[in-house]
């Protein structure tokens, strides 16, 4: 009697234990929640300098005024030299003074066209507004030189400083240069389809 009945509370025992858990005792494995992704103070700090402006004392400069295109032609100087160089105007248009920001010339004058190029003319001084590139113009300032073949990629080479400002800006038709290292005054190179286009002179309003 005694050994049926340890027989039989053995027996309880293990079916108790092979029962399935309740809903109570249930435990479920759940993954932890992978952690935010931290960036380290020297990734923030590349991030910020990525997109930060740039000095524009750090702006490569491009001498305008003493350029020349085809080593020859200049893009400033005096009426009588600068015609007997590149010719007489093709047209000469008395701007909208309300209109105009950031002229050359404090006093008034006349916009002088010549092969689609704007000059500004006051008295007897010419000065280049905008160049617009013929298909095989050269001009040059000191040991660089620009042409409609320079590609926008050979121009970042050329002036990394101005495109890293442009990729801040998010653009990819613009670099703006200084003109001089003193001065305000910039210089827009303008691209198209991924070649130079033009340059001219822009000076803060």
């Amino acid at each position: 009697m005694y050994k049926l009945m340890c027989i039989l509370l053995m027996t309880t025992a293990v079916a108790c234990n092979n029962q399935p858990a309740t809903d109570e005792t249930e435990q479920v494995a759940v993954a932890a929640p992978a952690e935010d992704a931290e960036i380290t103070g020297s990734e923030w700090n590349g991030v910020q300098e990525a997109h930060a402006d740039i000095d524009w004392e750090k702006i490569e400069v491009f001498d305008f005024s003493r350029s020349v295109v085809d080593k020859h032609l200049p893009l400033y100087g005096p009426r009588q030299q600068f015609e007997a160089l590149w010719g007489k105007a093709d047209s000469l248009v008395t701007p909208d003074y309300e209109e105009v920001c950031g002229a050359q010339f404090d006093d008034e004058f006349s916009y002088y066209y010549r092969h689609g190029s704007r000059f500004e003319l006051c008295r007897d001084s010419i000065v280049c507004d905008k160049y617009v590139f013929s298909p095989t113009a050269v001009i040059s300032s000191g040991k660089i030189s620009l042409s409609a073949a320079t590609t926008w990629e050979q121009a970042r080479k050329l002036f990394p400083m101005a495109a890293r400002q442009a990729d801040n800006e998010g653009s990819t038709e613009m670099l703006m240069l200084r003109e001089s290292p003193d001065g305000d005054a910039g210089l827009q190179l303008q691209f198209r389809n991924g070649k130079l286009y033009s340059i001219s002179y822009n000076l803060p309003c």
